[in-house]
């Protein structure tokens, strides 16, 4: 199943949104990213599926999350 990485722009985020998209019956996980945590300051994001990605925006950018990169 290809993945993709929503990194966002705090730990609390991160932990708010897997329980928002939990709520809308997305699988999704929470992850550290290295890379991010150099260029954002934040290195959390929530791994979804390919197949609901454009769902799991929609639902965190309604929710005021303020997405920072989407990455693999």
């Amino acid at each position: 199943m290809k993945t993709k990485l929503i990194i966002v722009r705090s730990i609390t985020h991160a932990m708010r949104g897997q329980n928002l998209l939990n709520n809308y019956n997305i699988r999704n996980s929470m992850e550290r990213n290295v890379y991010a945590v150099a260029k954002y300051g934040c290195g959390y994001g929530l791994r979804v599926s390919v197949n609901d990605l454009n769902r799991a925006l929609s639902i965190l950018s309604q929710n005021g999350f303020k997405i920072a990169e989407i990455t693999d």
